[in-house]
Order: C-alpha cells, then sequence, then structure tokens
C-alpha cells in the first residue's frame, strides 16, 4: 500500500480526526436535513469515541500489550545500532537538542548507551523528515556528535520515508558489511517500545534478525477505579490504533504479494 495512501488512510481512523468528522456529518444533518435523530446519533458516537480514547484505562489497555511484546535489551553484544526516526522539530532558530521530541530523545540516548557497551558498534541512524534543509536522521547525528559520539562511527539513512523503507535501507548496508567481512552482522533495534512489534516484523523481513531494544515506554497498570480523561490518554490511544493500523496494512501487503 502506497506511503501517501497509508497516512491518509492513518489520519482519518484517528480518534480526533475520526471524531470531527461525524461531529461534522452530524451537525450537517441536524442543520440541512429531515434526518435530526441520524444526526444526534453521529454526534453522541463523535462525543463518546473521543471521551473513550481520552480515558487513562482505555489508553493503556491498548498500548500495554504493544510495549509488552519484546523485553529491554540485555547486553547482547552487537556490531551496529539502529535507531529508527520520528517526528522531530526542525526549526533552526531553536537549540539543537530541544529539536528532538521526547521520543527521539528516548530512542538516541537508549541507541548511544547500546553503542558505548559495544565499543566497535556503529550507530545508524535514520529519518528522512521530507525538508530540503535537514534531515531527522542528520539531527540524530549532530546530537550524538554533541554528546561526544564518534561522528565517523555513524551511518545517517536519510532516505527513507518509512519503517519498510528503514528496513530495505539497512539490510542494503549490512549486505555491503558482510560481503567485505564475510561474517553476518549483528544489530540491536532501537525505538519505541509500541513501535517495536512492527519493526521488527519489517526488519525480518528483509532477511534480518534485530535484537530488540525498546525504549519510551508510556502504557502503565491502570484500573477503572483510577479512570480520567487527559490529552495525553488521547494522545497514547493514537498511537496505539497507529500501530495497530500499520499492522493491518503491513498484513494486507503480504497477502496481496503472496496472491500476486
Amino acid at each position: 500500500m502506497g506511503f501517501w495512501l497509508k497516512k491518509t488512510i492513518g489520519f482519518w481512523m484517528m480518534p480526533l480526526s475520526t471524531s470531527i468528522l461525524l461531529i461534522a456529518v452530524g451537525l450537517m444533518l441536524l442543520w440541512f436535513t429531515r434526518f435530526q435523530k441520524t444526526g444526534r446519533v453521529f454526534v453522541g458516537a463523535a462525543l463518546f469515541w473521543l471521551v473513550f480514547c481520552s480515558l487513562s484505562v482505555t489508553s493503556n489497555a491498548m498500548l500495554r500489550p504493544l510495549e509488552r511484546m519484546y523485553p529491554e535489551y540485555a547486553g547482547q553484544p552487537v556490531d551496529y545500532v539502529v535507531v529508527l526516526g520520528t517526528t522531530m522539530n526542525i526549526d533552526p532558530d531553536i537549540p539543537l537538542r530541544s529539536r528532538l521530541s521526547p521520543s527521539a530523545s528516548a530512542r538516541l540516548a537508549e541507541g548511544l548507551r547500546i553503542a558505548r557497551l559495544n565499543p566497535g558498534a556503529r550507530l545508524i541512524v535514520t529519518g528522512e523528515g521530507g525538508f530540503p534543509s535537514i534531515t531527522y536522521a542528520q539531527i540524530y547525528k549532530e546530537v550524538a556528535i554533541a554528546d561526544g559520539f564518534d561522528g565517523d562511527k555513524i551511518i545517517t539513512v536519510d532516505h527513507a520515508l518509512d519503517t519498510e523503507d528503514e528496513a530495505r535501507d539497512v539490510r542494503a548496508l549490512l549486505n555491503s558489511h558482510q560481503q567485505q567481512t564475510g561474517q553476518s552482522p549483528t544489530l540491536a533495534l532501537v525505538t519505541e517500545a509500541s513501535h517495536m512489534p512492527r519493526a521488527v516484523s519489517l526488519f525480518r523481513s528483509q532477511g534480518l534478525d534485530p535484537i530488540p531494544a525498546p525504549t519510551f515506554f508510556r502504557g502503565v497498570l491502570s484500573t477503572w477505579r483510577y479512570a480520567y480523561l487527559d490529552v495525553d490518554n488521547l494522545q497514547k490511544s493514537e498511537r496505539a490504533i497507529y500501530e495497530y493500523l500499520g499492522r493491518v496494512f503491513y498484513y494486507i501487503k503480504v497477502n496481496a504479494e503472496k496472491q500476486d
């Protein structure tokens, strides 16, 4: 499925987008048609969905299963540490470190930690970003160098639009390594914990066997007794839905390729 098609479908499947769309349709029905009852149903469904996804117990219940599929990195020796890209702030007028989003900051910190535990390892940072001035991978590299990491040991993959592209580009790099050394390299894969299941599947589809190194855990234990509404909960629900949709898109693509 095409990159922009996935992004468009994903955008309209997010709770806030879906709720706004349902409210808009409901108001049009209420204001301009005879279908008053149907309009009220649309508006009510939108409000219910928005509140439901903004509850702590809901967002945590959706996010935790994704985040707990793989344990933390346990110190296995690796030749490469791959830090996957994510959205950042590319504004040149703000300090370099502030350009990292919370997720990006957690990913890079974990990647640097693992790389320092493996002195011979090289750091691969990814992320295209869609901006001509600087890419997410380049921001990663600049922050890593500012933290004292050797810039000569950093490889940027800055033409990948999504995780599938990142996996393909990393495979090409490691194939080159294998041809030169005659040995199959080992790699640690660093990304947000909720993204790790899909990332591992995509890397394995490229013939790679990454060691998962999840970070930026956001799902916590929660019960209805302590349920509360919060914007952060809505963001966590959106993150979980985004990942579940990504897995559905991947399943559809794999089965379509098998039929071809």
